[in-house]
C-alpha cells in the first residue's frame, strides 16, 4: 500500500493548525513502515521537514494557479499522470478537488468559507464549492468533529454521509508533560509579576474574537485588576483596528504579544496561566483547547460547534457573543478549587485526543481502500 499524501501545507515553515495536521500524520504513517511519497502544487524549500528521510517530495508542474483551475474547472489532468506511481491518493485537507482514478481519501477541517463566509474574506468560495461537489468521487472523507461532518452532510453531495468517518484530532505528546526548566524560567522572568495572566492563542482574525476577550477585561473590571491577558500566535487579515487597539493596551501592561513561540515554551505558557480563553466563533475542531487541557490549563471557549464538542465538560463554556458571560468565565478562574477542577477535568478530557489513535484510524481507513488498487504491499 504505497500512499501519495498530497498536502499544500505539510512543508510549510510553521506548523499551525493544517500543517501540525499533516506532520503528525505522515509522521505516523512513516513509522508504521507504510511506503509514502509527498506532492504539493506550493513551492517549498529545500530543506522543509520532511516525514522521513527517503521520502519523495514532488512539487506538480504547471505552478498552483494553472493546475489547481484546470482540475476545478476540467477535472484533469489525473494526479497519477503527475507524479510516480501509488496506490492511494491521501489529501490532507480540502482547498480544491484534486481528480485520480486511484482510491482516494480527503481530511475535511472545516467548511468556513461556505458556513460561516464572513469570517473568510480572502477564500475563494467556489473552489471550496467545487472541491465539495469533488467529494462524489472520493472514496472515504475524513472530518475531524462532528460540527464538521454535520456541515459536510448538509452541503456535500448525495451519499457522502455514507463515506464519511469521523477522527477527532490530536495532541502532541509534549503537551501531557513537564515543559522545559528554560521555558518554565523564560515565563517567570518576563510574566512574573502580579497575580496572573490569561492566555490567547491564533491568528489574528475577527472569527478568533479576540476582540470581545479584551472587552471582556474591562467588563471585569476589579475582579481582573492586575491580570494581565498573552497573546501568541501570527498577524492575520482585516485586522489593523485590533493590531492598533492591542499596541495601546501594550503600552498599559495589560497585554503582554509574544508573537510566534515553539510548542515548547507554549506548554510553558499553558501550564502557568491562569487560564486559557478563546472563545472562537468557528472553528473546525479546535488545537488550542486541547494543547491546553493537556497542559492542565482552565479553559474558557465556546459553547458552539466544533469547540463545545472537544471541550466537554472539561471546560467552562460561553456564548462567544456574550461579552459578560466570557469576564465571567474568566473570574471564576481566579477561584483555586475552580481552577484545580477544571484542570483535571480538561487533562481527562484531553487524553482522549492522541494522534497516535488519529493515525491508526486513518490507517484502517487506507487499508479498507487498498483493496481497490491493483498493487498492495
Amino acid at each position: 500500500m504505497r500512499v501519495n499524501i498530497h498536502s499544500d501545507s505539510l512543508l510549510d515553515a510553521h506548523a499551525f493548525g493544517l500543517s501540525r495536521h499533516a506532520r503528525e500524520v505522515a509522521a505516523g504513517l512513516h513509522e508504521r513502515g507504510i511506503p509514502l511519497q509527498v506532492s504539493t502544487a506550493k513551492p517549498f524549500r529545500a530543506n522543509a521537514r520532511r516525514p522521513g528521510g527517503k521520502t519523495e517530495a514532488h512539487l506538480l508542474p504547471g505552478g498552483r494557479k494553472l493546475l489547481v483551475s484546470a482540475w476545478a474547472a476540467l477535472n484533469t489532468p489525473a494526479i497519477e499522470r503527475l507524479v510516480p506511481d501509488f496506490d492511494i491518493l491521501y489529501m490532507t485537507e480540502l482547498d480544491y478537488p484534486v481528480p485520480s482514478s486511484k482510491p482516494s481519501c480527503v481530511v475535511v477541517h472545516d467548511l468556513g468559507p461556505l458556513t460561516h463566509p464572513e469570517y473568510f474574506s480572502r477564500s475563494h468560495p467556489w473552489l471550496v464549492r467545487r472541491a465539495v461537489a469533488a467529494l462524489a468521487q472520493v472514496d472515504a472523507v475524513i472530518c475531524v468533529s462532528q460540527a464538521t461532518a454535520e456541515a459536510v452532510c448538509e452541503l456535500g453531495p448525495d451519499g457522502v454521509e455514507e463515506r464519511i468517518h469521523v477522527i477527532h484530532e490530536g495532541v502532541s505528546e509534549h503537551f501531557f508533560s513537564a515543559p522545559p526548566e528554560e521555558e518554565i524560567a523564560w515565563c517567570e522572568a518576563t510574566l512574573g509579576s502580579g497575580p496572573g495572566y490569561f492566555l490567547w492563542s491564533g491568528t489574528l482574525s475577527p472569527r478568533k474574537n479576540l476582540e470581545r476577550v479584551l472587552d471582556a477585561l474591562d467588563v471585569a473590571g476589579p475582579d481582573l485588576e492586575g491580570y494581565r491577558l498573552v497573546l501568541t500566535g501570527l498577524k492575520g487579515w482585516d485586522d489593523t483596528a485590533l493590531r492598533r487597539r492591542i499596541a495601546a493596551l501594550e503600552w498599559s501592561g495589560r497585554v503582554v504579544s509574544a508573537g510566534y513561540v515553539s510548542e515548547a515554551r507554549l506548554n510553558a505558557l499553558y501550564a502557568r496561566a491562569t487560564g486559557f480563553v478563546f472563545p472562537s466563533l468557528m472553528e473546525g475542531f479546535g488545537f488550542p483547547v486541547a494543547e491546553a487541557m493537556a497542559s492542565g490549563c482552565p479553559v474558557v471557549t465556546s459553547n458552539t460547534g466544533a469547540l463545545a464538542e472537544v471541550a466537554a465538560d472539561g471546560a467552562l463554556t460561553v456564548d462567544p457573543l456574550d461579552t459578560r458571560a466570557i469576564a465571567e468565565a474568566m473570574t471564576r478562574l481566579t477561584d483555586r478549587d475552580t481552577a484545580q477542577d477544571l484542570a483535571q477535568r480538561g487533562r481527562n478530557r484531553a487524553a482522549r485526543f492522541r494522534w497516535d489513535r488519529y493515525v491508526d484510524e486513518t490507517v484502517s481507513v487506507l487499508k479498507s481502500l487498498s483493496r481497490h488498487s491493483p498493487a498492495q504491499d
